[in-house]
């Protein structure tokens, strides 16, 4: 058999005697010489291995001292770059040629891996090597005639398809060494030729020893990958996701500063149309209100003189340069000034006041002290406050049933009612006399014009009146009394 420990001692003529062994690799029956003697040298050996299964695995040429990884890589530089636990079969050969290592490579894979700094090495048994090589990320180092045994055994078919396999130990064809000079080198050297070449080394090794297990169901299963191999996937996902997130924070921000440009814009947009238009509306209501007030003053005496209290001056001057063209006599005060004094004459007097001023008030109760309410001075009062508010403006004031009091209402929709205002007894009765709109003009209702025969005939009251004559010059100052 392969491990029979058979020798032959042949003798020659010449006193020359060849030790040599034989054994069977299948059915050939193998001779192989390991020494000779002679009477003058001895027994010379021809220094052949001793372990009979070492030899013969030399004879034949194999290098079965491999790598079985379960990953894509195929050089010794990748296992010390990823994250892949190694192992060593633990024979006595491995514990020696490992630690003794001297390519760069090979001598990091040991320390950094097999025999890391405060662990203990990584030598085990072949069948615990084999079962964590199927449990994954894992290099184990063996001799693949008998690991790669195991593996077909315990290994499914879909796992044989993720192994892969690096070469550790680069041992070329080995020869047999022979004595210097030997009679027997050129037999040799012809014999072991002739077996390389006729394919009897090649046929052997496949009859003897298992071959790597083949892959025969790639398709129809799943191969477990570790995240080490997917590594590059990971990194590539992490970032796109990481930019997408990023972009997406980005088109955020742009819409929304975007958006407030835009905002910012037809805010001031509308705000200078707003401001053209409440300042178009606001000349247009300027020139609107003193035509209303033109039209109104000129119902009256159009020799009277007109006094405004004014509180915008800038308003006034509508009014002060449309009345100054039909050559009337306007005065403008501003309702800080010392009013009412003796240069206004109680007579031909039409005072104009708006109401809407803050400082009408005042104006009203300085005006009541001078008796500026009585005949024949006559008040214009513009106003847009309710009708029932103006009557508590006037309650306290001596508005008696000579007075001529005109309320001048204006309207949200460009009209204006104009009403004459008196007490007959304390109430305040309001009267109206006429309206305006801007396309007719003012309209009078035509009421009688003389106070006490109009209220007269409103209210039914007789007034009986004298009038006694001591002096010819007393027709002319008939309205100096009342």
């Amino acid at each position: 058999m392969v491990n029979s420990n058979v020798n032959l001692l042949q003798n020659y003529k010449n006193g020359t005697t060849v030790l040599r062994k034989i054994y069977r690799l299948h059915d050939n029956i193998q001779v192989e010489p390991i020494g000779y003697w002679n009477k003058d040298e001895g027994f010379n050996n021809f220094e052949i291995e001793e372990i009979t299964t070492r030899r013969r695995i030399n004879l034949k040429g194999i290098s079965l001292n491999t790598f079985i990884v379960i990953t894509n890589n195929d050089s010794l530089n990748h296992l010390t770059d990823k994250r892949i636990e190694v192992g060593v079969h633990d024979t006595v050969f491995n514990r020696f040629y490992f630690p003794n290592a001297t390519e760069p490579v090979r001598q990091a894979i040991y320390q950094q891996k097999v025999a890391p700094p405060g662990k203990n090495p990584n030598f085990m048994p072949l069948l615990d090597g084999v079962k964590k090589i199927r449990e994954g990320l894992f290099a184990f180092h063996f001799e693949g005639g008998t690991g790669y045994k195991l593996m077909g055994e315990f290994f499914l078919e879909h796992e044989k398809c993720g192994l892969q396999e690096i070469q550790f130990i680069e041992a070329t064809y080995p020869w047999i060494a022979t004595q210097k000079h030997s009679p027997y080198k050129e037999l040799f050297k012809i014999g072991l030729q002739k077996i390389r070449e006729s394919g009897i080394q090649h046929r052997e090794i496949r009859a003897i020893y298992s071959k790597k297990p083949e892959c025969i169901s790639r398709g129809s299963s799943f191969i477990s990958v570790g995240i080490v191999d997917c590594y590059p996937a990971v990194v590539v996902l992490a970032v796109g996701i990481m930019a997408s997130v990023l972009i997406w924070f980005i088109e955020i921000i742009v819409c929304k500063l975007y958006v407030a440009i835009v905002k910012e814009q037809e805010t001031m947009k509308r705000s200078i149309l707003i401001v053209t238009i409440l300042f178009i509306k606001t000349v247009n209501s300027t020139m609107e209100f003193y035509t209303l007030i033109e039209d109104i003053v000129n119902q009256f005496d159009k020799t009277a003189k007109i006094t405004e209290f004014s509180c915008n001056y800038e308003k006034s001057f509508y009014l002060l340069k449309s009345l100054s063209k039909q050559r009337r006599s306007v005065r403008i005060l501003d309702m800080n000034e010392q009013l009412f004094d003796n240069e206004i004459s109680k007579k031909n007097q039409i005072f104009l006041m708006s109401l809407d001023c803050s400082e009408s008030t005042n104006i009203l109760k300085k005006a009541n002290e001078h008796n500026r309410f009585s005949f024949p001075q006559k008040w214009i009062f513009p106003h847009t406050k309710p009708l029932s508010e103006m009557k508590e403006y006037f309650r306290k004031l001596d508005i008696l049933v000579d007075s001529d009091v005109n309320l001048l209402e204006i309207n949200i929709n460009g009209t204006a009612t104009l009403r004459k205002i008196y007490r007959l007894h304390y109430d305040i009765l309001v009267e109206p006399i006429g309206y305006w709109n801007k396309d007719d003009g003012f309209k009078n209702i035509e009421i009688e014009q003389i106070t006490t025969r109009r209220r007269n005939n409103l209210k039914g009251l007789i007034l009986n009146t004298c009038i006694v004559i001591t002096n010819n010059d007393t027709l002319n100052h008939l309205t100096d009394k009342r």
